[in-house]
């Protein structure tokens, strides 16, 4: 037997994108309210400014949650403006869309987990102190790009600009470059007390595995910086997609 709507198709299709919106909200909603946990945390913490490690990561963290912020800002504008144009949301808006994929994948994730390989990695995998003022750095060149990335997916820059593309890609991608080189991961390890010899990375498989996470960072880097030139009409021999190639190198290798 067939099974028949109470209501109509249009009427059909306004739930389902109604739906998407309310997912899209609760979305955010949720993500400030882990914020809001987070620094009621840090509140009832020993106090901060005790804790010099916390210093050299508090920039990242500055602009890893202002990335955060932006995407979930840039989702919410995407549905509801779709919603309130009658638009389908089979597709989401390609603009928020980028912006939001951008801000989460180079901003976000990148700068927590920067701010973090420089608080582990030294106890964890027999790495060197990290260079508190080339973490600065990183976190200035990050910052770079989310404001540039957040100002060419404004409304009034709906067409987007391929300067601020590429000043926005070159920011990442020098971030990214100058963090790996300031969490140390390519340097070599800390001396064994007993035998006083370095240790070595290919002795523990985890920090294999930190390695080559930093070593697609890089690569993902490259792809940042050829998608720029291109952004920026410059003629590249090679015809690649940089920035799909660039998302897939942070996601599924640095990230993962």
């Amino acid at each position: 037997p067939r099974i028949r709507l109470a209501f109509p198709p249009r009427s059909a299709a306004l739930g389902w994108r109604a739906a998407v919106v309310g997912g899209v909200l609760m979305q955010a909603l949720a993500t400030g309210g882990l914020l809001t946990v987070l620094i009621a945390t840090f509140r009832e913490g020993p106090p901060l400014e005790r804790n010099k490690g916390f210093k050299q990561i508090v920039s990242l963290l500055l602009v890893a949650a202002v990335a955060l912020i932006g995407a979930q800002l840039a989702w919410c504008f995407g549905a509801v403006n779709s919603l309130g144009h009658g638009a389908s949301l089979a597709i989401f808006p390609i603009v928020p869309q980028e912006m939001a994929v951008d801000l989460l994948l180079l901003g976000f994730i990148t700068a927590v987990s920067i701010a973090m390989s420089s608080r582990l990695f030294p106890l964890t995998f027999w790495m060197l102190l990290p260079q508190p003022r080339g973490l600065v750095i990183a976190a200035g060149l990050l910052a770079g790009g989310v404001a540039l990335t957040i100002l060419n997916g404004l409304p009034i820059n709906a067409a987007g600009s391929s300067a601020l593309a590429a000043l926005a890609t070159a920011c990442y991608a020098a971030g990214i470059l100058q963090g790996a080189w300031s969490v140390r991961v390519f340097h070599a390890r800390k001396r064994i007390p007993d035998t006083q010899t370095p240790h070595r990375i290919w002795e523990d498989p985890a920090a294999v595995g930190v390695f080559f996470c930093y070593v697609w960072a890089v690569v993902a880097a490259l792809f940042l910086l050829l998608f720029a030139l291109q952004q920026a009409g410059m003629a590249v021999a090679v015809h690649l997609d940089a920035k799909s190639l660039a998302r897939h190198a942070a996601g599924a290798g640095f990230m993962t």
